[in-house]
């Protein structure tokens, strides 16, 4: 349990899930797969899978191509970055467990049946959830509160300070 709250095994296994998820057969009609792949659901999923790479992979992005971890990040939904832990995950998980909602509420029929695809989508899903709630990072350690009221400054020395020079007659 310990390994899954310091590295991003879990994050990973939820990427590859998703991508999984939208690439194998979501549904089937008469033994014929039908991938999302061909439909805007499964581009948005891509599109939420890549967000989520972003957040799994935050140190190193901010290290090596910050330009597009902060335009991609902070400008599409906020201040994510700021978030303690892999929270911005919790935003992704959703958007994807309500498309599957949708998808599950549109197309009930007794002819559609559920594909490979739709339940490694929901592993993916559950994993993401799961590795958002349990994952603290490798170095962080709880650290003790700031204080940083302003009224409340620590009381210095106020005398001032003169200048040490030589002076030579």
């Amino acid at each position: 349990m310990d390994m899954l709250r310091k590295k991003n095994y879990l994050g990973i296994a939820a990427l590859v899930f998703m991508i999984l998820g939208a690439i194998l057969p979501y549904f089937k009609v008469l033994d014929e797969g039908i991938s999302l792949l061909k439909y805007w659901e499964g581009y948005v999923i891509i599109l939420m899978t890549f967000y989520s790479a972003l957040v799994v992979f935050k140190d190193f992005c901010e290290k090596n191509i910050a330009f597009i971890y902060n335009a991609v990040v902070t400008g599409a939904l906020g201040q994510i970055k700021n978030l303690k832990g892999a929270k911005g995950l919790l935003i992704p998980a959703a958007i994807v467990a309500l498309l599957m909602v949708y998808l599950h509420i549109s197309v009930k029929n007794d002819v559609v049946k559920y594909g490979l695809g739709f339940y490694v989508e929901a592993l993916g899903v559950i994993c993401l959830v799961a590795h958002a709630f349990l994952y603290v990072g490798e170095g962080e350690t709880a650290q003790p509160a700031v204080n940083t009221d302003i009224n409340q400054q620590p009381m210095m020395n106020q005398q001032p300070q003169q200048p040490m020079m030589n002076q030579q007659p």
